[in-house]
């Protein structure tokens, strides 16, 4: 679904009006994922800034400030309470790649304590928001090396690989082989495994699981 669904006309991410939908998909286990181009973005590309650029860089800067509304998307997830509330609810992260996790996490939980938020959201309890965030929330990337601070920071188990296929940032016209091996060759196996494999195939089997027993 959007993750900014007040530009569409419909209630902000942290009105109640949204907690049936999130009551049934933690019933159903089903993950819910916030994809990137949810907001309109005509602001961004004026006619004459378009033919200064070319194509070439616009669609490079564009695709940069598709990704970074993901950040803000996570930030309003973290700061909105449905974590605390839905513990056992999953969300995704889509196509944003995940550089930005880092500082986004670390600023958050920052001017959270420095507000000292937690005194008016007793909800959020002896939790950070960036600690909901790792409990709940994965991440995807495809272009990027992963790093020992990736893994420090996001988790191991919450990492997600993707091709983004077929989008013009995708890797279906390069050699996959290469291109995981550039992203996750200084990690060892049981990482590569993880971030491969393990994690969205024990992701998406909580929801069929579930599927099975409701059936």
């Amino acid at each position: 679904m959007s993750g900014l669904p007040h530009k569409h006309g419909s209630p902000s991410l942290r009105n109640p009006a949204w907690d049936p939908l999130w009551s049934a998909c933690q019933e159903a286990a089903l993950s819910v994922s916030f994809h990137i181009a949810t907001e309109p973005s005509d602001e961004w590309i004026p006619s004459d800034l378009m033919t200064l650029e070319g194509n070439d860089i616009t669609e490079a800067r564009l695709s940069t400030l598709i990704y970074l509304q993901n950040a803000g998307v996570a930030a309003d997830l973290m700061l909105s309470g449905i974590l605390c509330r839905f513990p056992k609810l999953n969300f995704i992260v889509v196509e944003s790649g995940m550089g930005w996790a880092p500082f986004v996490l670390e600023a958050v939980d920052h001017r959270f304590k420095k507000n000292k938020a937690y005194q008016r959201h007793p909800e959020f309890g002896d939790m950070l928001p960036s600690d909901y965030f790792r409990r709940q929330v994965w991440i995807n990337f495809w272009f990027e090396s992963l790093k020992p601070w990736h893994l420090e920071i996001i988790g191991t188990d919450h990492l997600l690989w993707e091709t983004d296929y077929p989008h013009a940032t995708g890797l279906y016209a390069e050699s996959i082989s290469e291109t995981i091996d550039y992203a996750l060759g200084d990690q060892p196996e049981d990482v590569r495994e993880k971030v491969l494999w393990d994690n969205p195939a024990t992701l998406y089997r909580r929801s069929l699981q579930a599927q099975q027993v409701s059936l």
